[in-house]
């Protein structure tokens, strides 16, 4: 009975069977052409730049110790409000990678040199944040109630009022 119901509702949003396909087209190829573009046109003295930002150099360093650090904080601190662990990771990239691009951006817009390099950087120094946060988590067993009661094969009662 519910089964029908959900089919019906998703083919009248267009998203069932390939309905993503086609309403994601549209909105992906302009945002393509703006990435590309942006990329493209960057100001002269960025481009003057490229020779001057190695791909090792203290500047490589803190935007990957500082993307760490804001990754893993992330991920411990939505840990207060998010039970899943998936949902944390989630979390701390996003912030982390708000962070970084907010930062490219505003070189771009120029506030500084913007680099490529940084970025990929500011994504790696995510990357390895958001596991060392997952690592520490599962090492001293801190996951939320729900993941502990699935391990455990226990029944979660659920409370009368949420918050």
């Amino acid at each position: 009975m519910i089964r029908p119901l959900i089919r019906q509702r998703f083919r009248a949003a267009a998203v069932f069977r390939g309905g993503v396909k086609r309403g994601l087209w549209p909105t992906l190829v302009p945002l393509s052409a703006l990435a590309l573009s942006l990329t493209v046109s960057r100001p002269a003295s960025a481009s003057d730049a490229g020779a001057a930002d190695p791909w090792w150099g203290r500047d490589k360093a803190l935007h990957l110790s500082v993307s760490t650090g804001l990754a893993a904080a992330g991920y411990g601190v939505s840990s207060l409000w998010l039970d899943r662990a998936w949902q944390r990771a989630s979390a701390g990239a996003a912030f982390s990678l708000t962070l970084g691009v907010g930062k490219e951006l505003a070189d771009w817009a120029g506030y500084g040199q913007p680099s490529y390099k940084d970025l990929l950087y500011d994504v790696a120094g995510t990357a390895l944040g958001v596991t060392l946060a997952y690592l520490v988590d599962l090492a001293t067993g801190t996951g939320s109630e729900p993941e502990r009661a699935e391990r455990q094969g226990l029944r979660q009662i659920r409370p009368l009022l949420r918050f």
